[in-house]
């Protein structure tokens, strides 16, 4: 019995290893169909991200029940993730085992990465164009898209090695979120266009009060910690600084080009806002969300993307409690600017791609129902739970979003950063996509966090040069990819970091030969044990 134990358990360990293993797998590469049966059976996975939200979750059912109206013969099974880090390394476990969905929420720069594995992502513009099932397909059941029915802007950010890959599902931007209140009673304006150095001076007025024992509210404790400005996002942090000053972040090439002189820069000047003055705080080292401290009183900036807005401001419908303090008025604007004569933001969300299948069948029914959560049903029900932004001409347009945005159903934090974007997608940029820009993006993130501490760490030009900018080329294996890896010292190992991707790929091979062994070992063990067993009858 134990000899059928340890049998099991060494299958098991095999089962999970391999599945911890991906990139090796490839498809063909996926033609489209001259034809779809339509009386056919399908099951197709999807993945989705719904941030806890019931009230999404409950538009994915509803996306699947109006789609089972037009298609009953395709059966969507619906799984929900609370994060896109969630999706990322859940898909990269499964593209090995081929056990990956058939239709999944993702970003662009992840989807990049799925690529390794060749064919695994259905390149989409034949798809797209085709006259039978594409965006102005004519044998679609139901209404369809069209092929200009995308906003332009949000359907290029697919494109992958001159491929469309994704499609977008809803949008958004980062907003500069504010307690008006606060500012005004501090004895500033709030400019259409506020640039960093506004920003700086309006935290350090608002310190020095603090400090000072005193609040602009006698509900607020003067003594509570306090910080100015919580940014949720480092990544977009440095990303949009970079851009707004005309710094090189990335190429479409892949060069990685962030660790320059004028990084360096930045990076001391926030060293030195963060420890010494105390301006503010990021997220990823503080877990608080800009609404957590706006709402009470205890922050007055916050920067966080525009679908967040149901989470920022006093009456916020999803915020912290602000019971017990005194309200306030929210106002919202464009991200603190280095030239407010240019003002540059980022443009980010959602996007659906649809992995490959040995079944032709089994793709094209996961296209149509990608293309029906592009519908205005679903566009509408969805940009109603969060302030992101429809991604179809004909929601944008239409007298159904334009008369909710003036009813009192929307939150009006929410309809502000709805209208931050649309008025602003001329001001919108992104970030060049690649195998590896996923990487890039948490590097970036990596090096304001480590600069956003109290501690004594990278303080230096030299720390960040010698030290900070080796480690992270290191820990997100960007060697490759890094063009002037000259630096004086030698890249120290930090105990913490992830396992490189080179390393990853090494213990493949070795688990791998190891996973042999294994099976031989244990197809060895049952020959010999039914041979005995024959001999002994």
């Amino acid at each position: 019995m134990k000899k059928k134990l340890l049998a099991l358990e060494l299958l098991s360990l095999s089962i999970i290893t391999l599945c911890s293993c991906h990139h090796v797998m490839s498809h063909e590469k996926f033609i489209v169909p001259t034809t779809f049966d339509e009386n056919k059976q399908y099951t197709i996975s999807f993945w989705a991200k719904n941030d806890s939200d019931q009230r999404q979750v409950d538009v994915y059912k509803k996306a699947i029940s109006e789609f089972n109206e037009y298609y009953p013969n395709i059966t969507i099974e619906l799984r929900n993730f609370t994060s896109y880090p969630d999706i990322y390394r859940e898909v990269l476990v499964n593209l090995n085992t081929d056990t990956a969905p058939n239709v999944c929420i993702s970003y662009p720069d992840n989807v990049a990465t799925y690529l390794e594995s060749e064919n695994s992502v259905v390149a989409l513009g034949d798809l797209m164009k085709d006259s039978n099932y594409g965006l102005n397909g004519s044998l679609l059941k139901f209404k369809p898209i069209g092929e200009d029915g995308i906003v332009d802007s949000f359907l290029h950010e697919g494109i992958i090695n001159d491929e469309y890959y994704t499609i977008p599902y809803m949008r958004s931007t980062e907003a500069l979120y504010i307690n008006k209140t606060y500012v005004e009673r501090l004895g500033f304006e709030i400019p259409s266009v506020p640039s960093w150095d506004w920003l700086w001076e309006v935290a350090a007025k608002a310190v020095e009060e603090r400090e000072g024992g005193t609040s602009v509210t006698s509900k607020t404790d003067p003594s509570k910690d306090f910080k100015p400005l919580i940014y949720k996002s480092s990544d977009n942090w440095l990303i949009q600084y970079l851009a707004q000053a005309n710094i090189k972040y990335t190429t479409k090439d892949s060069d990685v080009l962030l660790f320059n002189d004028d990084t360096t820069k930045f990076l001391l000047d926030l060293k030195d806002k963060c420890k010494n003055k105390k301006y503010y705080e990021v997220f990823s080292n503080s877990s608080h969300y800009p609404g957590d401290l706006i709402n009470v009183w205890d922050a007055i900036f916050g920067i966080d993307s525009t679908a967040g807005a149901t989470w920022i401001g006093f009456d916020s419908p999803q915020g912290a409690s602000s019971l017990g303090y005194e309200s306030f008025e929210t106002e919202l604007t464009v991200i603190p600017q280095v030239d407010v004569s240019n003002p540059k933001m980022i443009s980010q969300g959602p996007s659906i791609c649809l992995f490959n299948k040995a079944d032709s069948g089994v793709v094209m029914a996961s296209w149509l129902f990608a293309q029906y959560l592009l519908s205005d049903s679903i566009q509408m029900a969805y940009q109603k739970t969060e302030g992101y932004l429809p991604v179809t001409k004909s929601v944008l347009n239409g007298e159904e979003f334009k008369n909710y945005l003036n009813s009192d159903e929307i939150y009006p934090g929410c309809k502000k950063a709805k209208e931050l974007l649309l008025n602003n997608l001329d001001k919108t940029f992104i970030t060049p996509v690649f195998n590896g820009s996923a990487d890039v993006r948490s590097a970036a993130g990596s090096l304001i966090n480590a600069v956003s501490t109290a501690t004594n760490a990278f303080q230096t030009e030299s720390a960040i040069k010698d030290k900070l900018y080796p480690q992270a080329i290191k820990n997100y294996d960007l060697t490759e990819l890094y063009n002037n890896t000259n630096f004086d010292s030698e890249i120290e190992e930090d105990p913490k970091e992830e396992i490189s991707s080179n390393d990853m790929q090494a213990w493949k091979y070795i688990l791998i030969i190891g996973l042999i062994s294994v099976w031989v070992g244990l197809i060895a063990y049952f020959i010999y044990s039914f041979i005995k067993k024959k001999k002994q009858e």
